[in-house]
């Protein structure tokens, strides 16, 4: 910030600094040093009117650009702890008001895994000092910290750069088509194009996109679409599913997928069933099914390689698979002879019957 407070502004593009410069000078805006940077130049203004000055010419003559917050208009961040996850936002920043934090914004935090909320809120204010007096909200005592940064880089979700946000961004946006898909990058695969899109809405959008225009791929399953696997242990093999189930969703778990488990080599139902939910924290405070004791176990991840039933491929699940089916070829050679025997004798069951 060339020891001003004042944060560079990057302007997209060389060629015409003369005639931008000039065009600077005729609306009194000053600045203390500018430098290229690659294909940008680099300006430092003098002061925060300078650098409004400037956001606003470069705006007006639709000027690519990307810079940073002043730092008089940046909010002090903290994160409200003692409070319920059912509290309002609203009541929050009601209570927040009557107490003198007049320009309060606030928003509930959410898990990273489960986009469940929390019980934390994030408030965002320019008054901290005011703010380190209030003990309590709704009655509550509470505490505020400061909210910790991130470790991982910022990007802007505009230009798809590194560095900075998209609040301050005027730069070409960069999208996959007119539909407004995002990447951060692609690279070649073999025959494939790998590509990595910024969000979940990007990565839905996406494969919607390609599954409207018949277009074959395979991916994997977005974290906050998976369900987590429990097996449970403590229950009879002659249990119905369904009962468990409706055990389950009175419980709590309205998510609940159970299924039973069969023996590998003998495919005869087992006492074991597995229960598929995005609420394990709740499942853990089940300690009954049926009136009979139960504990929850992991599932034990297999050691073989995951294969696509669809393609044939390794690696993936036909869950998210779009690639051709491979149903001629579902067997290889050595393995055709078996394969033989053992429809024969699926023909031959059905020719005795």
């Amino acid at each position: 910030m060339a020891g001003t407070g004042v944060p560079p502004i990057n302007i997209e593009g060389t060629a015409d600094w003369s005639s931008l410069s000039r065009m600077m000078n005729s609306k009194g805006i000053q600045f203390s040093k500018a430098r290229t940077a690659g294909t940008s130049v680099k300006v430092f203004t003098n002061t925060p009117a300078d650098y409004r000055q400037l956001v606003a010419l470069l705006e007006s003559i639709k000027r690519p650009f990307f810079t940073y917050q002043l730092k008089e208009d940046r909010m002090d961040q903290r994160v409200i702890r003692g409070l319920p996850r059912e509290m309002s936002v609203n009541d929050i920043k009601e209570d927040l008001v009557s107490q003198g934090i007049a320009d309060a914004v606030v928003q509930q935090l959410t898990s990273r895994t489960t986009k469940k909320p929390l019980p934390l809120f994030l408030v965002k204010t320019k008054m901290p000092e005011k703010l380190a007096e209030i003990q309590r909200l709704a009655m509550l005592t509470v505490s505020f910290e400061r909210k910790k940064k991130s470790s991982e880089p910022s990007q802007c979700y505009r230009c798809q750069r590194y560095g900075h946000t998209q609040r301050n961004c005027r730069l070409a946006e960069r999208m996959m088509n007119s539909k407004g898909i995002q990447f951060s990058k692609a690279r070649t695969a073999g025959t494939s194009v790998k590509v990595f899109t910024n969000t979940p809405a990007d990565y839905r959008q996406l494969v919607a996109l390609l599954e409207s225009i018949k277009r074959p791929f395979f991916t994997y399953q977005l974290k906050e679409d998976r369900m987590d696997q429990r097996v449970i242990r403590g229950l009879p093999r002659e249990m119905s599913v369904n009962d468990i189930k409706e055990d389950l969703v009175s419980q709590g778990i309205a998510d609940a997928v159970v299924q039973q488990l069969t023996s590998r080599t003998t495919k005869k139902p087992l006492p074991l069933f597995l229960v598929k939910t995005k609420m394990p924290e709740k499942l853990a405070e089940i300690q009954r099914l049926a009136m009979l004791t139960v504990s929850f176990e992991r599932k034990k991840k297999s050691s073989e390689p995951s294969q696509c039933y669809r393609c044939q491929r390794y690696g993936h699940t036909q869950r998210n698979c779009r690639l051709a089916e491979r149903a001629t070829d579902l067997y290889s050679m050595e393995e055709y002879p078996l394969a033989l025997v053992i429809l024969t004798l699926e023909i031959w069951k059905i020719i005795i019957s």
